[in-house]
């Protein structure tokens, strides 16, 4: 499991309905440390049965063969980001890395079972308290790195007229293509949108489809909206299953700053897995 996905799925996973925490209990915070405590001696007792004991040295080679791969995989993870980090001058204090942990055992902690504390839901999940640090620090340093890639550029804003091509047959293609010229030719000819819009309605869907990552279209729709100006439209184009006209109604650089802070948190929301995987992608790594 990546560190990423842990920090998503670190929640309590016993079965019976969730309750919310008392109100009045003080907040659970992150540990003093982030890091794990120091291995054991060989010889700790770690536990005792019937009056024989089980040594830190017994456990061990049950660890590196049950566990080791787990937390080789988180290691790998983190070694990758930070050197991203480092390449664009991004650092993580510990400071950072306790406020979003606080966050997530805040946020674990409205999910409790009856009998169940942060600490012993935490504890539960595999590496504990340990590797929801360490998750956490990758997350932290994940989010920065795709904050600095952020561009405006990458976003637009555009309405939409959508002819369907029904079940794919020549006669609906052709029906849905005719309509979309049809309804383009009275764009040209200076109707105003919504006119168009409801004049098709029969045989349209449209609407604001808001702000949209540029790279999700397909490139013949990117390269018509790449040549047009705002609040125009771009041609006719297939895009799935229907014929589609794009207004486009804004670019990125040019929307208000509240907006550019919106789009800037769901290019981060949307950009951690794919940065993640361009990292893993990239970097040469060798599994003993």
């Amino acid at each position: 499991m990546l560190p990423l996905a842990a920090i998503l799925v670190l929640a309590p996973q016993t079965q019976g309905p969730a309750t919310q925490g008392p109100t009045t209990s003080p907040p659970v915070v992150a540990p003093q440390s982030l890091t794990p405590p120091p291995k054991p001696a060989g010889d700790t007792v770690l536990a005792i049965v019937d009056g024989a004991p089980i040594t830190a040295a017994e456990a061990e080679p049950y660890l590196w063969a049950w566990k080791a791969r787990d937390t080789l995989n988180d290691l790998v993870v983190l070694k990758i980001v930070d050197a991203e980090a480092a390449r664009k001058n991004l650092t993580v204090s510990d400071a950072e890395v306790r406020a979003r942990m606080d966050q997530q055992l805040a946020a674990i902690k409205t999910q409790l079972q009856p009998g169940q504390t942060v600490e012993s839901a935490v504890a539960a999940q595999p590496g504990g308290m340990s590797r929801l640090a360490l998750s956490v620090h990758i997350f932290v340093l994940l989010n920065k790195i795709a904050d600095s890639e952020f561009q405006p550029t990458q976003f637009v804003k555009v309405a939409a007229i959508s002819f369907p091509t029904g079940a794919g047959t020549t006669d609906a293609l052709s029906k849905a293509i005719k309509g979309a010229d049809a309804a383009y030719a009275k764009l040209l000819a200076g109707r105003p949108w919504d006119d168009v819009a409801k004049a098709n309605a029969a045989v349209a869907q449209s609407g604001v489809m808001g702000w949209r990552a540029v790279e999700i279209f397909p490139e013949n729709v990117r390269a018509g909206l790449a040549a047009t100006k705002p609040m125009g439209y771009t041609k006719p184009t297939q895009v799935g299953n229907g014929i589609q006209i794009f207004r486009l109604l804004a670019r990125g650089q040019d929307a208000p700053p509240t907006e550019i802070a919106e789009l800037k948190g769901q290019y981060t929301n949307s950009a951690l897995p794919n940065i993640l995987k361009r990292l893993r992608d990239k970097a040469k790594v060798e599994i003993k």
